[in-house]
């Protein structure tokens, strides 16, 4: 099923509504807290850039910026967290990657968390075909409808052997995209599996 949450509100600010962050109406960034944290991104996100260019020690830099802009946020602005996660991935350190993502998902239900957590599971920590599917579950059951999510929950379940339960997603998925060949193609397949 595909989910019907409704969408997380932001506070409509320039840089935080090209780059959603904001959980909660009631937050609001003043001007300056704006200002600065928009900085502190920025500045992070050329350390990132320079982390993933092969200048790893830059990667340290990134996660001191992303943590400050966490705090600028105070606990109600999951972006930080999400590019917290990925910068640990990066340097693997798994696990903070994992408590990273888990902070974010305390603020919103983003689905760009969950996808960068499924990913996580799947090839860096190796979880087990029924611990990330329960992610999977989790992350369709608790975002807004996002076919993304659904269509690699689809694969994932085919190519761990759950054709049953894959053909189920790619049945919703023809009904809901019936115009998709990939999707048709998909049922046929499974359907000479299951």
């Amino acid at each position: 099923m595909l989910n019907k949450k409704p969408i997380t509100k932001n506070n409509g600010l320039p840089f935080i509504a090209a780059n959603p962050g904001i959980s909660g109406d009631e937050f609001k960034f003043t001007e300056e807290q704006t200002k600065q944290y928009n900085d502190v991104l920025t500045q992070a996100l050329k350390y990132k850039s320079e982390g993933d260019q092969g200048n790893t020690a830059s990667y340290q830099k990134a996660l001191e910026l992303y943590a400050q802009a966490a705090q600028i946020g105070q606990g109600r602005v999951w972006v930080p967290y999400l590019d917290l996660g990925n910068v640990y991935r990066a340097v693997k350190n798994f696990s903070l990657a994992e408590a990273a993502y888990n902070e974010g998902l305390k603020i919103t239900s983003e689905a760009l968390i969950y996808q960068a957590k499924i990913e996580l599971y799947q090839y860096d920590l190796k979880k087990s075909p029924a611990e990330v599917i329960a992610l999977y579950e989790d992350a369709i059951d608790k975002t807004v409808e996002n076919v993304n999510l659904f269509i690699g929950y689809g694969y994932y379940l085919e190519q761990n052997g759950y054709f049953k339960e894959a053909l189920t997603v790619f049945e919703q998925l023809v009904s809901k995209y019936p115009d998709k060949k990939d999707f048709q193609q998909e049922v046929a397949d499974l359907k000479k599996k299951v």
